[in-house]
């Protein structure tokens, strides 16, 4: 017979795995920037690391000089006002203030202006993208163009979220009721992955995201074509009324149809997206269909429900989606 397990244990075991999670969260390039905005802070990174070192091997050295046995005449020949002015007072003034302008400067730069401008809202858990002057609305994944500069208007709908692509860009808060700027580029085209850096919950590690970088011209036809309205097919129009008549429409906008619900993620082309759930699954139809039964089973407290759908409902429902790019 199966021993009996406390629910509670298994809550406080979820959330320590979540938490480990949050600190190594996959992929994330800390030390290659692939663009100038991470660059520059992987050079303060770097500074800040060969004066802490260089301060402390100071220091070792000049107390390993002070207790190894010998001819200490040198050492007691020296004025105390050299210690105390030189030691005390003028090289931790230079070193606060060379690390203090670097760090202004490395900084200054998250408000500048950008060739770009996108909006990105922090939900517990999952990202919403929108594109300035442009109906395109997505989740989880945000386009850029390769080679130009990007400017991310950052809020929060819920709880305190950071928004951070290391390889790309420093990480900055996004608290609610205040709005945040970053800008972020990416040198050449790829995939960069995103994660939530301040726990915001127990699906905090499960809270990622992409940035994607395009040339130039191929993100100007992925947005045009992001923002038409939803073009469902005419196989699965049976698929679109039962989305419609259930209470999916009630918390996802799939524009062009009735469905207007602004709680959950805008659906008008979520085929064309390569993952669901914020990465936590890839975006197939057996996984699609898998997350729409039962998203708890994936992200226990996430705000979507399972479903009560008879099987014949969840299979019109899904291939309508799946067919949704």
């Amino acid at each position: 017979m199966e021993p009996h397990r406390h629910p509670g244990r298994r809550a406080g075991r979820a959330t320590v795995v979540a938490l480990v999670l949050a600190g190594c969260s996959g992929d994330h390039a800390v030390l290659s920037p692939k663009g100038p905005e991470a660059a520059r802070t992987s050079a303060l990174g770097w500074g800040m690391i060969v004066a802490a070192t260089f301060v402390t091997v100071f220091v070792f050295g000049l107390l390993v000089a002070a207790l190894v046995p010998g001819d200490r005449r040198r050492l007691r020949g020296l004025d105390d006002r050299v210690f105390l002015i030189g030691g005390g007072i003028v090289l931790p003034l230079v070193v606060i203030v060379v690390l203090s302008g670097a760090t202004i400067w490395s900084t200054a730069a998250t408000g500048r202006r950008g060739d770009e401008q996108i909006e990105v809202i922090g939900h517990q858990y999952w990202w919403e993208v929108r594109y300035r002057g442009s109906r395109a609305v997505t989740a989880n994944e945000i386009h850029i163009p390769a080679g130009r500069r990007v400017r991310v208007t950052l809020r929060s709908d819920d709880v305190i979220h950071s928004f951070w692509v290391p390889a790309l860009a420093g990480k900055i808060d996004m608290i609610p009721g205040r709005t945040n700027h970053l800008v972020i580029e990416a040198d050449h085209p790829g995939t960069y992955r995103g994660q939530c850096a301040e726990f915001c919950g127990m699906q905090h590690a499960r809270m990622a995201f992409e940035v994607i970088a395009q040339p130039p011209a191929a993100y100007q036809r992925w947005l045009q074509a992001q923002a038409l309205p939803a073009t469902a097919d005419p196989g699965s129009i049976a698929g679109q009324q039962e989305f419609q008549q259930e209470t999916c429409s009630g918390c996802h906008t799939i524009r062009g149809t009735e469905a207007v619900g602004k709680r959950g993620p805008d659906l008008t082309h979520v085929a064309s997206r390569r993952t669901i759930a914020a990465l936590t699954l890839a975006n197939d139809p057996r996984h699609l269909k898998s997350w729409i039964a039962d998203p708890q089973r994936y992200k226990s407290g996430a705000l979507m429900p399972p479903s009560e759908l008879t099987p014949a409902e969840l299979t019109s429902i899904t291939d309508y989606l799946a067919g949704l790019r």
